[in-house]
C-alpha cells in the first residue's frame, strides 16, 4: 500500500468530525499535509507517529479556538453522540469482510475460530457495561471515557501489531472493554443534558445516525480491503476513535455536577440493580431477549425494541438519574 492509498482512506476518516473544524483551515492543513509526505524521497507508508503528529496539530488548534465555539449546538451534540455509541458497532462490522483474511495470516487452524474474533469484543463490552455505568455515576461521565477511549486505543494498537491470534483475540477484549464506556455513559450523558420530550427527541435522532453503522460498516471494511490489508481496518478504526475522544474532549464540557455524583458502592450498584430488575420496561426487554434467541424476533427488531421502551419509560418519568447509566 503507497502514502497515497492511505492517506485517501486516513483523510476520510478525519473528516467525519469536519464539522468541528474551520473549513479553510482543514483544507490548507490537509493539502499542506499530503504534499509533504507524496513529496517524500522513500516512498513509504504512513507511520504512526505521523498521524499522532497531525491529531496533535489538531487538538492544539482546536482548543486555541475554543472561545469561537463556545456552545455546542443540538446537531453538533447529536452527531457527536452518535460517532461515540457506534464506536463498538463499526469495530465489530467493520471487521466482518476481513475475518477469512485474519485467520489465513495467523495460522488459524480452526476456520470456525473465526467467530472468537467478534465474541472476545462483546466479551468485553458485557463486563465493561457493568463497570462505567456506576463508575459514572460517582466520578463524573468524562474521565470514564477518556479511561475507556485509552484502552480501546491500547487494544486497538495490539490488534494492528498482533503476532499471533490469542494476541489479536486479546486487543479485540479490549476494544470491547474500553469501547463500552462511549456506548453507556453517552447515553448518560443524554438524560444530564435532556428530559422528557426534549431528550426522547435527541435519543431518536441520535438512534438514526446510529443505525446507520451497521448497514455501512461491512462496506467500508471491503472498501479498506482493496486498498490494503486488514490492518488497515483497524489504522481507520484506531483513527476514528481518536478523532471522537478529541472532539468529545475539546466540545463538551461535564455534564454531571459534583454535588449530583454518588458515592460507588456495592450497596448503591445492587440497589440500582433490584430497581432494574422490579420495573415492566426491564421484564419486557428481557422477554424480547428470550424472544429473540428462540427466533421470535428479526435481527434488527431487538435494539429497536430495547431503545424504544428504554426512551419511553425515561420520558414519563418511569427511571432514575442513576439508574439510566445502566
Amino acid at each position: 500500500m503507497d502514502n497515497r492509498q492511505f492517506i485517501a482512506v486516513f483523510q476520510g476518516m478525519c473528516l467525519c468530525g469536519a464539522n468541528i473544524f474551520h473549513r479553510d483551515f482543514l483544507n490548507l492543513f490537509l493539502n499542506q499535509y499530503i504534499k509533504r509526505v507524496q513529496g517524500s524521497a522513500d516512498g513509504q507508508a504512513l507511520v504512526t507517529s505521523e498521524v499522532f503528529q497531525f491529531l496533535e496539530i489538531l487538538i492544539v488548534y482546536l482548543k486555541a479556538n475554543r472561545s469561537v465555539m463556545n456552545q455546542i449546538r443540538v446537531g453538533e451534540f447529536v452527531a457527536l453522540a452518535a460517532m461515540l455509541i457506534s464506536l463498538v458497532a463499526l469495530s465489530i462490522d467493520a471487521m466482518l469482510p476481513a475475518l477469512p483474511a485474519i485467520a489465513a495470516d495467523l495460522a488459524v487452524a480452526d476456520q470456525n475460530d473465526q467467530q472468537y474474533i467478534i465474541t472476545s469484543l462483546f466479551l468485553g463490552l458485557g463486563i465493561g457495561q457493568l463497570i462505567y455505568g456506576p463508575l459514572s455515576d460517582s466520578i463524573g461521565r468524562k474521565r470514564p471515557i477518556y479511561a475507556g477511549i485509552t484502552l480501546f486505543v491500547a487494544g486497538s494498537a495490539l490488534c494492528l501489531f498482533a503476532p499471533s491470534f490469542q494476541l489479536l483475540l486479546l486487543g479485540r477484549f479490549l476494544q470491547g472493554l474500553g469501547g463500552s464506556s462511549s456506548r453507556i455513559v453517552t447515553i448518560a450523558i443524554v438524560r444530564d443534558r435532556f428530559e422528557g420530550n426534549a431528550m426522547a427527541k435527541v435519543m431518536s435522532f441520535i438512534m438514526a445516525v446510529f443505525i446507520l453503522v451497521p448497514a455501512l460498516a461491512p462496506l467500508l471494511g471491503q472498501s479498506i480491503l482493496l486498498l490494503g490489508d486488514w490492518h488497515l481496518i483497524f489504522v481507520a478504526i484506531l483513527v476514528f476513535a481518536l478523532v471522537a475522544v478529541i472532539w468529545f474532549a475539546v466540545r463538551l464540557d461535564e455534564s454531571l455536577p459534583p454535588e449530583k455524583r454518588h458515592a460507588l458502592q456495592l450497596k448503591t450498584v445492587l440497589t440500582g440493580i433490584r430497581f432494574i430488575l422490579r420495573q415492566p420496561v426491564s421484564i419486557g426487554t428481557i422477554s424480547d431477549v428470550q424472544s429473540h434467541a428462540r427466533g421470535g424476533l428479526p435481527r434488527g427488531a431487538l435494539g429497536w425494541a430495547l431503545a424504544s421502551k428504554m426512551v419511553q419509560s425515561h420520558a414519563r418519568g418511569g427511571l432514575p438519574r442513576g439508574a439510566l447509566g445502566w
